[in-house]
C-alpha cells in the first residue's frame, strides 16, 4: 500500500503554514480557533520567525498566516493578531475563498493507516494551556457584563486551573450554593462542552463566584 492516499471528496484545500515567535503555543491556538470556522484549510506546518523560510520551502503552502511580519515574494501572507480577532478570521476566509476561485489549493492527503502515537508531557501541557485560554476567552465574551472587574486576572488563572483539573480528572467535589439561574449554569457548561471538556456542577458553581451577584 502507498503511504498516502487522496481524500475521496475531491475538494481542494488551501495549504497553510502558521508562523509565530517560536512555532509553538500561539500557532496551536490559531489552529484550534480557525479550524472550527474555516473548513477549506489544511495545516501543513508550524514555523517560527527564524525558520519559516525553511518550513515554507519544505511544505509548499498556498498561504502563510503569521502573528509577526514576514516576507514572501511568491506566497500570499496574512498577518493576524496573536489571539486572532473575528476580523482576522473573516479576512482569512475571504482570502481562502479568493485563492480557491483562482484555482489555487491542493487535494488534501491522509495516511492510509492510522497508528496511535503517545502524547508527550510537553504536548499535553501545551494543549491544556491553549484549551484553557480558549475557554477563558469564550466565557469572558459571553459573560462580560457579569464579570467582577476586580477579579479579572484571577478569573483567567481560575479557568486555566479548571481546565487542568478536568483534563487530569481532579475536579472539585465540594458542593456550594449558587445565586444564579440554571440558564447561567447551563451556558457555562455549554462553553466547556464545546471544547470537549466535561465539567461538573461544583466547578461551574465555583466559576460563578467571579460574577456580579444579580
Amino acid at each position: 500500500m502507498t503511504s498516502k492516499e487522496r481524500v475521496g471528496n475531491g475538494e481542494r484545500k488551501i495549504r497553510v503554514v502558521y508562523v509565530c515567535a517560536t512555532g509553538l503555543g500561539v500557532t496551536s491556538f490559531l489552529q484550534q480557533k480557525i479550524n472550527g470556522v474555516i473548513s477549506e484549510i489544511e495545516i501543513v506546518g508550524f514555523a517560527s520567525v527564524l525558520n519559516y523560510a525553511r518550513i515554507v520551502a519544505q511544505t509548499e503552502p498556498d498561504l502563510i498566516i503569521s502573528a509577526f511580519p514576514v516576507d514572501s515574494q511568491d506566497i500570499p501572507v496574512l498577518q493576524v493578531k496573536p489571539l486572532t480577532s473575528e476580523k482576522d478570521i473573516q479576512l482569512i476566509q475571504k482570502t481562502v475563498t479568493s485563492l480557491l476561485e483562482q484555482g489555487k489549493g491542493h487535494f488534501p492527503t491522509i495516511k492510509s493507516t492510522s497508528v496511535p502515537q503517545a502524547v508527550s508531557a510537553q504536548e499535553l501541557n501545551q494543549e491544556t494551556i491553549v484549551k484553557g485560554f480558549m475557554v477563558y476567552e469564550a466565557l469572558k465574551q459571553s459573560f462580560q457584563d457579569r464579570l467582577r472587574s476586580e477579579f479579572s486576572e484571577g478569573f483567567l488563572l481560575h479557568i486555566l486551573l479548571t481546565v487542568h483539573r478536568i483534563m487530569f480528572d481532579a475536579q472539585y467535589e465540594e458542593t456550594a450554593t449558587v445565586a444564579f439561574s440554571n440558564q447561567v449554569l447551563d451556558d457555562i457548561e455549554v462553553i466547556f462542552n464545546q471544547h470537549d471538556l466535561s465539567i461538573n456542577d461544583n466547578e461551574i458553581r465555583a466559576i460563578t463566584e467571579y460574577f456580579i451577584k444579580s
